[in-house]
Formats: structure tokens, C-alpha cells, sequence
């Protein structure tokens, strides 16, 4: 194996495993957890993302892969969040200031950096 897999792939590992812990305890207090195509591909393609987010920042360990692989789900809501709030942020300020001045509008990438 080169040196990006194992990290990839305990990112991916890492990035299921608080689903599968979520479905055990449904399963262990009695209740029923039902599967559907939907659910297994885009949590197949949310690991492929912790991957290669684990395998892109710099990683001391495999330890460290794996935790990367669980934060992915705390950058990806910071990101939709920070992107969500910036939006809401420059809708009040049209309110405020009047509908003719109307917000500049961010390039793409001042949009990225805004988002982390």
C-alpha cells in the first residue's frame, strides 16, 4: 500500500463510525433502523470525503487519520454554517441599509475562505 491509504482509509473509518455507534443504540434500546440505497451511498461517499480529508492534512499517526476522518462531519457544518450565516448576514444588512445597495458579492474564493 502507498502512504495515503492507510490514512484514507481509516479517515473513511473514522467518519462511520458515529453512525454505526447511532445504530447500535437504536438497535439496543428496541427500536428498528431501516436502510435504504439512499443511505448507504451517500454514507459511502461522506467516508470517501473523511478520506481524503484525512489523507490530505498532515497526519502524526494513524490515530490522528482516524480523528480526522470524525472531525469531517464538525468542517463540513462549520463550512455550511459559516456560508448559512454569511447569507443571513448579508440579507439584514440590504434591510438595513435599503434595497438600492444591495451587497458586494464575494469571488469564489474569498466565498471558501469565508466558509472555514
Amino acid at each position: 500500500m502507498a502512504d495515503w491509504q492507510p490514512l484514507f482509509l481509516l479517515g473513511a473509518l473514522g467518519a462511520i463510525a458515529p453512525e454505526v455507534v447511532r445504530q447500535v443504540n437504536v438497535l439496543r434500546n428496541g427500536g428498528t433502523y431501516t436502510w435504504s440505497p439512499s443511505l448507504i451511498f451517500f454514507s459511502l461517499v461522506y467516508a470517501a470525503i473523511a478520506g481524503v480529508v484525512a489523507a490530505i492534512l498532515p497526519s502524526a499517526n494513524l490515530y490522528s487519520a482516524f480523528y480526522n476522518g470524525i472531525s469531517t462531519d464538525v468542517l463540513i457544518g462549520k463550512a455550511h454554517a459559516a456560508a448559512a450565516g454569511n447569507r443571513r448576514r448579508k440579507t439584514s444588512q440590504t434591510k438595513e441599509a435599503g434595497a438600492e445597495a444591495a451587497p458586494a458579492r464575494l469571488s469564489p474564493y474569498h466565498s471558501f475562505l469565508d466558509a472555514l
